[in-house]
Order: structure tokens, then sequence, then C-alpha cells
């Protein structure tokens, strides 16, 4: 592959090594497949190039697809983050990537883009990457690393070992590949395992793999980002600084999860949960989710924030309740609004028989009863007590809520 900057040849391999800032990098992202946070392809991929911009490379994404053969012209090395077996982006075109290799182009796969499957596809990344995940052998528990050794290689450059919770793979099949990260898992008998390495094909051009990145958050941890930076670079046949490539900026927060970010109506905080890969819909041992704890503290922005990344409006706690009925309780109209724009079941009721109706008119919500009756809110319905919305309020000698619910 013709390069347009002056090269070297390494001693004792065929590599051809690149400054820096010349290196061109193609990411082929797949689908997102898990839960928020988990194998989101894009968004590492966008990070990551995103990254090595500032170290002068170039970078360009392409998502979901297998791309068209002008994509690669100019390519030093492709990573590939997707998801394997017969999911995999490159399922199909195996012949291509075999003669991208042959051309010169450095590749690297990815978490479970190191699943192939049995056949063409195993034997190509044996034959690209130097090794493959083989279903029935190797395994993918998740565990926290916490013995790591990273290997004394340039990809090692500026890397501490560090502990992390990842779906680390091990017990891989390898073929010449130079281990770079290992570790002992807890059900490996003691044995160190390779999860992550280098390779080199029979024609010189440079490989890898890395068996993590589940989780997305994982790439704000500075020395796993490095790491993996440097695998790129490394494959890119770009030059290795002593300190490493850049890594991606660790992101601090202020509250320790995002149930309390949004118990607190911290919005900043809350949003840097997200980024990191937080679940909008994570919850404590009682059910109560974020979406419960802004409804009930009437923080709006953070209840925009979570609708807007993914919460469910009509998650309840271990009590039945919804976020409309902790709306409706404390009377926050501006809150039971934007429930119910958002598509919060207006007559759900909780383990007393209670619709947020109930509540609204218990607590004198005169501007709530009427958000909730222009949403469809049926004035009939008993709690297990017997009594509907209008009981209550005429127990409270509310008229005001009365009249609206007569």
């Amino acid at each position: 592959m013709m390069k347009t900057l002056a090269v070297s040849i390494l001693v004792g391999c065929m590599a051809i090594t690149s400054s820096v800032n010349a290196a061109n990098v193609l990411f082929l992202a797949g689908k997102h497949s898990h839960a928020k946070g988990q194998h989101d392809f894009h968004a590492g991929c966008d990070l990551l190039s995103e990254t090595l911009k500032k170290s002068g490379f170039q970078t360009k994404v392409i998502y979901d697809k297998w791309p068209e053969a002008s994509a690669f012209k100019g390519v030093d090395a492709v990573v590939i983050y997707c998801d394997g077996a017969k999911y995999h982006i490159i399922l199909g075109h195996e012949k291509e990537l075999q003669a991208l290799s042959d051309s010169g182009i450095g590749i690297m796969c990815m978490h479970y883009a190191v699943e192939g499957n049995p056949g063409i596809l195993n034997d190509t990344l044996l034959n690209v990457i130097g090794g493959y995940y083989l279903r029935g052998k190797s395994k993918n528990p998740t565990w926290t690393i916490k013995d790591m050794q990273i290997a004394k290689h340039p990809t090692g450059n500026g890397v501490k070992p560090f502990s992390m919770l990842d779906e680390w793979y091990y017990n891989l099949v390898f073929e010449n590949a130079v281990p770079i990260m290992t570790g002992t898992p807890p059900r490996a008998k003691g044995k160190r395992h390779t999860l992550a390495w280098v390779y080199t094909s029979p024609k010189g051009t440079r490989g890898a793999g890395f068996t993590g990145g589940h989780y997305h958050k994982n790439w704000y941890n500075t020395n796993n980002s490095k790491l993996i930076l440097n695998m790129i670079a490394w494959v890119a046949g770009a030059k290795i600084p002593a300190d490493g490539i850049e890594s991606v900026p660790t992101i601090p927060l202020d509250n320790e999860t995002i149930l309390e970010a949004a118990a607190l109506g911290d919005s900043a905080d809350l949003k840097k949960h997200i980024e990191l890969g937080g679940d909008a819909n994570t919850c404590d041992r009682q059910g109560w989710r974020p979406i419960h704890h802004a409804a009930a503290h009437n923080e709006i922005e953070c209840a925009e924030i979570l609708l807007k990344n993914g919460a469910r409006v009509d998650f309840c706690t271990k009590s039945q309740r919804s976020a409309l009925h902790y709306a409706a309780y404390r009377n926050f109209a501006p809150m039971v609004s934007l429930l119910l724009k958002n598509g919060a079941s207006v007559d759900r009721c909780d383990n007393y028989g209670r619709t947020a109706l109930h509540y609204a008119a218990k607590k004198n919500g005169a501007e709530c009863v009427k958000l909730l009756l222009e949403s469809g809110a049926k004035k009939d319905i008993k709690d297990y007590d017997g009594k509907t919305a209008l009981d209550y309020a005429v127990e409270q000698e509310n008229k005001k809520v009365a009249a609206l619910l007569k």
C-alpha cells in the first residue's frame, strides 16, 4: 500500500511504520444489540475515532454494514467493533477482508467481533488477526480482572495495569499471536489467559484483537483506552510515543449512582452518568428508578434527560407505583404534564388499587386532576377500599376538585 510519508522498515519484520499524524483509520461499527451502555458500538467507535483525531490521525466511522470498496482507499487500518458469529459485519465478505490484509491494511477486532463462525470466517480471522473466539471452547464470563499484566511492547507504552469489570473472553484459538494483556479468570483454575494480542501475518501485515469492550463506560478508563488506542496505532503502522497515544479523558462524577443524581436534581451529573453508559432504567431493591426520583422531587430537567435517553415512563416500583403516581401524589402539575405527554398510563393502579387521579384528588391537586382528566383518566375507578377519586375530594372538603370529578 502506498504511503504518503517517509517510512522505515522495522528490524525483523515487514511492517511499515508511519508518523502518528499520517495514519488513516476506518472504524466499522455494528448495530447496538444490548441494553443501554452495552455493545454500544456506534458510541464506542465515535469516541475512539474522535480521540485519535487529537493525536493527528485521520479517521472515519461507517455504521451497520460492510462498506463499498472505495471506503478502504488510503486506509492504513480497519477496526471492527460489532456483534460476531452469524451477526458479524464481515460475514460474506471474508475474501475482501483477507484481500485488505494481504494488501497491507492492518485489521483489529474488538469484543464480540473476535467471534467468528465455523469455516471461512474463523479461518479468515485467524489469518488476519491471529485468533478468534470458538464457541464451545472459549469462555465469555463477566468478571473483574485483578492481576493484569501488560507486555513490554509498543502497545503498552504509558499503560499501567488496571482492575476493571468487563465481559473478558478467554481460552481463544490463537496462531502466532503475541499476548499484550493477560489475566487470570476466576474459574480458570489459576491459569493466566490472553485477553488482548497483536499479530503479524506471513505477509507482514499487522493485526490485533481485544476481548473486552462490553461496557461503554470502560472506554473512559484512561489506561484501558490508552491500550486500545496504542493497539490501533500499532496496527495502522503509526509510531507510538513513549507515553502512549492520548487517552479518552475521564469524566468525573459528583454522585455515586445515576439514581442519586436524579434524586438530587443534578442534571449535569446525570448527563455524565448517561454519557458513561449509565442505564436510565436501573433500579434499587425497592424498584425505584431514576424517573421515579425525578418525578417525586419535581426535577423536570432530569426527567426530560431521562426520557430522552430511554427511560420507560410506566415502569413501577415494588408498590406498583409509576412516576405519574408520585408526581400526582406530591401535586407536581408540571411533572404530571410532562409524563402524560410522554405516554404515561393514566389509569395504572398501584398495590392499593389507586390511580394517579386518586392521589391528585386526595392531595387537593386541582391542576393535576384537570390534566389527568384531560388525558382520559377514568373517574369511576374504585381502589381496594372501595373509594373513587371523588370520594377522596369530598373527604378533603375540596369543592373545586370535587366539582371537576362530578
